[in-house]
């Protein structure tokens, strides 16, 4: 080879590294706990998912520096590299409830309500239903006290249901009856009065309560004798 040849040579393998070198910054490889994450949720296999989700909670961690969870607690969510594990901690607790795992799943969910009290990731809207569904009315009742606003919708529908279960007929009228007042649409959506409509087409109050239904059903689904009940209160509102 001619010492042109060879300078050419030189050339083209030093561009093509080049080349690849910025192909490979521009679309790096993706992190090791996205991956597991990605596979855990197309797993058909429940406790393969669970594996290849705790696999991903380890991977996620590693992003995280030393300390940080420890000096951050109560405010991880604002560590942004703290993210990615916090989202699959909820993630593994949806595989623990999905696959009956709820005492599993309820620690995790309570565990990161540990790491992030604001609650960033609505991990309430996951709690409560299995609440419900153990009868924990007063693990319920503490979640309204402490996620929720005066007035708010998870407040009222919540502790509407709360009394309910707890046969206190006066408060969960009263809070029904306010529950109606702030947002009719819930009930609408719940009661399938009202069905998913083009989001172009509604006002507001309509699309909150849409959105928020969905949440509430999971809960209040769960009995029938309240659904009922929501139903004859809905009703009894609408004609007074």
């Amino acid at each position: 080879m001619s010492k042109e040849d060879n300078e050419n040579s030189n050339y083209i393998l030093e561009n093509f590294n080049k080349f690849f070198s910025q192909l490979s910054q521009e679309f790096p490889p993706k992190d090791a706990y996205k991956i597991y994450s990605e596979k855990a949720l197309i797993a058909t296999d429940g406790d393969e998912a669970i594996e290849l989700m705790k696999k991903s909670l380890q991977e996620s961690k590693k992003l995280i520096k030393n300390n940080t969870i420890e000096e951050n607690m109560g405010k991880l969510w604002t560590v942004e590299n703290a993210r990615p594990f916090i989202k699959c901690k909820k993630d593994l607790g949806k595989l623990y409830e999905k696959n009956n795992y709820i005492d599993l799943a309820i620690k995790e969910y309570e565990d990161i309500l540990k790491l992030d009290k604001d609650d960033n990731i609505n991990i309430k809207y996951e709690l409560v239903p299995i609440f419900f569904s153990k009868k924990r009315y007063k693990d319920i009742y503490d979640l309204t006290e402490k996620y929720s606003v005066e007035n708010s919708l998870f407040m009222l529908y919540l502790k509407s249901l709360y009394y309910f279960c707890e046969n206190d007929n006066i408060n969960s009228k009263r809070f029904i009856k306010r529950s109606l007042d702030t947002n009719i649409y819930v009930t609408q959506y719940m009661l399938f009065i009202k069905e998913d409509e083009d989001l172009n087409t509604i006002s507001r109050d309509e699309f909150i309560g849409m959105v928020f239904a969905k949440e509430m059903i999971r809960s209040w689904g769960q009995s029938e004798l309240a659904m009922t009940w929501l139903m004859n209160e809905y009703f009894t509102y609408c004609h007074k």
